[in-house]
Parts: C-alpha cells; sequence; structure tokens
C-alpha cells in the first residue's frame, strides 16, 4: 500500500512538471513565434580597462510577452555595472532577417576587462508569458503561455595596454580632459573651502582613479565624494565624474595648489598621453574672531567727564566688602568637599579601541578585507561572484545594501590596480580605503554568527 501511494506520489509530480514546464515554439499558437534575445557589444576588442556596453535586445511578434524570473549572467574577469533602465520598456517594429517583428531593449551593462585575455559572458535569461490565444465561447481567457529563454554567450578578447605603462597610471581609458577649481577662492582661516577635480570626456569614467591633491601642510583635509553624471545610458559612458573635497586652511596667507597631472590610454590612437589641470590659487585672510574688532578710529564713545577733584581721589574697597567675600568662599569650598565625600569614585571613561593599521597597499588591503569577510563565516570568498557574496555577507552579518557597494567599489579598484598595471604592488590606494576597511570591521564584530 505504501509503495502504491509512492508512486502515486510520484506520478502527481510529474504531471505538475509537464504542467507548468516552459514551452517549445511547437506549443506556442497559431501564427504565434517564440520570443527570443539577441546579445550585442559595442566592441569585441576591448583594451584591458576599456568600457564597453552588452545590450540584451528581445524581439517579438505582435503582443509584448509579460517578462519574469530573470537571470544575470555570469561576469567573471570584468568590472560590470548595470546601466540605468528605462522607466518604461518600449518596443519598435524592425525587420529581422526578412521578416516584421518588434524589438525592445531589456538589459544593459557597462563592462570593463581586468585582465587580458577571451572572456565569455552566458547565462541571462528569463521566462516569456505569452498570451494562449483567443478566449473561448464562454468569455473566459485561457492561462498564458510560458517559455524560458536565453541569450546567446558573446565573448570579448581583451588586448593588452601596449609598451611599459607610464609611472603614475591609474587605469584610465578614453579621452579626457583635466579641471581643479574651488567654490570659493578668498576665505578666513578655520572656513571651509570645497575643491573640485572634474574629468570631463568619454571613456572609463566609472572605473578611473582620480589624481590626489597636494595640500599645503596648514590645510586640514575633510572626506572626499566622488559623482559621476553620464550623458547618456545607452552609450559608452560619456560625461564627467567629479570628486569634492572640503579643507579648512588654518593659518592666513596666499597659497597654491599644484596643478594635477593624470596619465591615460587612448584606444583610438593606441597611444598614452597626459593631460594637466592649470594650478589654483588660493586666498586665506585672519579669523573672523580677531577681524571683529572695531578699530579706534571708529570707536565714537564720548569718554565720561572727570574733575580734578575725581583724578585725585582713587576708589577705596570697603573692608567689610572683602570679610564677606572670604565666608563666602569658605562655605563654598566646604559645600564641595562635602559633595565629593559622599560621591563614589568615578570610574576611568574607557576608551575606544583605536582601528588597526591596515597597510595602504592593495595586496594589504584586499588580504585584510578576505580575512576580515572570513572571520564573519563567509568561507572561500575570494572565489565568489560579487552577488553570491553579497547574499553570503547578509546570511551572516548586518551588512547594508550601500555597505556592500562600497565594499565592491573597493575591491574592484584594487583588482583594476593589480590587473592594468605591472607596478601594481607600489600603487597606492586613496587614504579613504581605511575608511571602509574599519567599517567592514564594525560589521563583522556584531555578526550573526554560523548559521
Amino acid at each position: 500500500m505504501k509503495r502504491a501511494l509512492h508512486q502515486f506520489h510520484l506520478l502527481f509530480q510529474l504531471v505538475l512538471a509537464l504542467l507548468y514546464a516552459p514551452v517549445s515554439a511547437a506549443n506556442m499558437p497559431q501564427g504565434q513565434e517564440q520570443p527570443f534575445l539577441t546579445s550585442t557589444l559595442s566592441s569585441n576588442r576591448p583594451y584591458v580597462g576599456e568600457e564597453v556596453l552588452l545590450t540584451y535586445t528581445l524581439y517579438f511578434r505582435d503582443t509584448a510577452p509579460r517578462i519574469s524570473d530573470e537571470v544575470t549572467p555570469s561576469l567573471r574577469g570584468l568590472w560590470a555595472k548595470e546601466a540605468k533602465p528605462e522607466r518604461f520598456i518600449r518596443s519598435i517594429p524592425v525587420t529581422y532577417r526578412g521578416e516584421p517583428r518588434r524589438c525592445a531593449v531589456i538589459k544593459r551593462f557597462r563592462l570593463v576587462p581586468l585582465q587580458a585575455g577571451k572572456i565569455t559572458v552566458i547565462g541571462y535569461s528569463m521566462n516569456c508569458a505569452v498570451p494562449a490565444g483567443k478566449p473561448s465561447v464562454g468569455g473566459t481567457e485561457p492561462p498564458d503561455i510560458i517559455t524560458g529563454i536565453t541569450a546567446p554567450p558573446v565573448t570579448l578578447d581583451a588586448r593588452p595596454l601596449p609598451g611599459t605603462l607610464p609611472r603614475g597610471y591609474s587605469g584610465a581609458v578614453g579621452t579626457f580632459s583635466l579641471e581643479l577649481f574651488a567654490d570659493r577662492k578668498k576665505v578666513h582661516a578655520g572656513e571651509p573651502i570645497s575643491l573640485n577635480t572634474r574629468v570631463s570626456g568619454k571613456g572609463s569614467l566609472l572605473t578611473l582613479a582620480m589624481p590626489g591633491l597636494q595640500l599645503p601642510e596648514s590645510f586640514r583635509r575633510g572626506t572626499s565624494e566622488t559623482k559621476s553624471s553620464l550623458q547618456s545610458e545607452s552609450a559608452v559612458s560619456s560625461g564627467s565624474t567629479t570628486s569634492t573635497t572640503v579643507v579648512w586652511p588654518q593659518t592666513p596667507g596666499n597659497f597654491t595648489i599644484p596643478p594635477l597631472r593624470m596619465h591615460m590610454f587612448d584606444p583610438q590612437s593606441g597611444k598614452f598621453r597626459s593631460v594637466e589641470s592649470s594650478p589654483l590659487t588660493l586666498n586665506v585672510d585672519q579669523p573672523l574672531n580677531s577681524a571683529r574688532a572695531l578699530p579706534k578710529s571708529e570707536d565714537k564713545t564720548p569718554a565720561p567727564e572727570t574733575s580734578p577733584q575725581d583724578e585725585q581721589k582713587p576708589f577705596r574697597i570697603p573692608f567689610i566688602f572683602f570679610a564677606a567675600l572670604a565666608g563666602l568662599l569658605l562655605a563654598v569650598t566646604a559645600i564641595l568637599l562635602a559633595v565629593k565625600k559622599r560621591q563614589p569614585p568615578l570610574q576611568e571613561a574607557s576608551q575606544p579601541e583605536a582601528p588597526a593599521e591596515t597597510g595602504n597597499s592593495p595586496q594589504e588591503v584586499k588580504k585584510l578585507i578576505f580575512s576580515l569577510i572570513e572571520q564573519a563565516g563567509v568561507n572561500g570568498a575570494a572565489g565568489l561572484t560579487r552577488n553570491q557574496l553579497k547574499i553570503e555577507l547578509q546570511k551572516k552579518t548586518e551588512i547594508s545594501l550601500d555597505q556592500f557597494a562600497e565594499l565592491t567599489t573597493l575591491l574592484d579598484m584594487i583588482d583594476r590596480i593589480l590587473f592594468t598595471s605591472a607596478a601594481g604592488k607600489e600603487v597606492l590606494l586613496p587614504p579613504d580605503s581605511a575608511d571602509t576597511v574599519e567599517r567592514l570591521r564594525r560589521i563583522v564584530s556584531g555578526s550573526k554568527g554560523p548559521r
């Protein structure tokens, strides 16, 4: 009896699988063809560090299918960022291989190869629901037919950068210009100034490292914030990336910030070249608290008139005033001593633990990051994709999406330095990378533990 029930259960599961499995083109309604995807690259032979655009386009006839259960493609060996999708996916009429159809761009990715050689992108797929046909005689519509489709693979043949990399090269591939400017050039000592470094042009705007500022010793530096403004989401990055740093001059004087210099590789000419900004001069005045004193020439308050007798008679304080003051001081002292005896001794405030030194070379920072991730209980983190790493960290820790994005940005920067420069071991990361590692340390210290 149990064996018969088991066989019936298996048969029931098989029937359900057949009912809900994606159908082939042979099961589509008459006159309806199965939708399909195409994969296109803006360039299939980019240089290492050069941005390309991967576009997935859906083709169909007549009624647009409903899309569900998308699967992200495999993007190993690439820096990748999904281009901002349009609010509404629009379809247009086209002729594909001599047949009239409609098509719609479904997904775009900005890709940057991190190493030379062939890199294949596979695995993007989805389910499409299409109408099964006209309503029956009773007016009820038949359920939609669900079909699974997969985009064809594409291969990038990444070329290494030619020749010897210039000293200080930080991964910029494209054609760019460089600016250095401030929100104001004249301030008082102690007031903030926003210094802006802007790289404009076309190319790897999202992955290049901004040149560092050389500030006078008397300037106090704040944190830096970087924002990118792109002209179009349907083409290789074109626009600008701006890094803003807030500084506070501490002493008055005239100060000049040296011009910034950046090396870049131009894929059109196949050569390296450099761009330079203009220097920036700032005028710092005396602090405001010392500048507010009113000059004597402007003090028009008349002095009180005095008689010769007043000038000759010095002011004398009565003895009784001193006696009263001394008595008051003795009373206050006695009260304070009594209160102090009654209070328990104050415990010494615990000092916050100073963050450990992380080192500032790419290898040291990357090693420490993966060591912290291992401490959180994520084993083999270095071999996981970004999506897998996010899932595992969210299981083990309380990391937010913004914090994970900050972490992956730092890891991508490290990979780009190590893969695009033969002198990667000598290249230092920006100072704020230590802040990112320290935040990861705090997250790991409060991890959920193994599950």
